[in-house]
């Protein structure tokens, strides 16, 4: 039996030079999320996740006007499967226990 929980959740930003191009200077900007789940007395059963994905480049001009351009989020495939596997399973679910439930009623009439 477990004797304690944990959940650490965090984010970091990494910048990196990408050159100059058109006379522009370039840096790509990425995050990186990071959970990490704890169970149990002292290092007990402790799982870890991460995903890094950009997030934009930063483009300054020869006149030192900045901007920076977003890079779109894609979402991940597995996320998405699994969420459609875990719904498929919920509806499947909430179908047989409305069968069994009316079965059960039409029995016992």
């Amino acid at each position: 039996m477990p004797a304690g929980a944990g959940l650490l959740f965090t984010t970091e930003v990494t910048r990196t030079d990408l050159g100059r191009h058109g006379g522009r200077h370039l840096r790509g900007r990425a995050e990186s999320r990071t959970v990490r789940i704890g169970l149990g007395k002292g290092r007990g059963l402790l799982l870890y996740g991460s995903r890094l994905r950009p997030v934009a480049v930063e483009v300054t001009e020869a006149d030192d006007r900045r901007y920076e351009v977003p890079v779109p989020d894609v979402p991940d495939p597995r996320i998405v499967t699994l969420r459609r596997v875990v719904t498929c399973w919920m509806i499947a679910s909430a179908l047989v226990s409305a069968a069994r439930l009316l079965h059960t009623k039409l029995a016992a009439s």
